[in-house]
C-alpha cells in the first residue's frame, strides 16, 4: 500500500517481528503485563537529509529496519 507524508510517497512496512515473553513485568494504568523481547536482533540502517525551511535548515532522519 502506498502512503503519503508531508508530500512524501512511502510503503508501509508491515514486517512481523517475533518475540517471547521475558521475565520483566510492567504495569500501565494499573495492568500488569509480561514485556515481551524479540528473538532476532533487528539493525537499522539510518539516512539523514538535510532540508531547508524559510531559511532554516533541519535534519531529516529515516530508518530502515532489517533483521538477520
Amino acid at each position: 500500500m502506498q502512503l503519503h507524508f508531508l508530500g512524501q510517497a512511502y510503503s508501509a512496512n508491515r514486517s512481523l517481528i517475533k518475540t517471547v515473553v521475558s521475565e520483566h513485568i510492567a504495569c500501565f494504568r494499573g495492568q500488569s503485563y509480561a514485556i515481551r523481547v524479540p528473538t532476532q536482533i533487528v539493525k537499522s540502517q539510518l539516512s539523514v537529509r538535510i532540508r531547508k525551511y524559510r531559511g532554516v535548515s533541519y535534519i531529516v532522519e529515516t530508518k530502515a529496519f532489517s533483521s538477520e
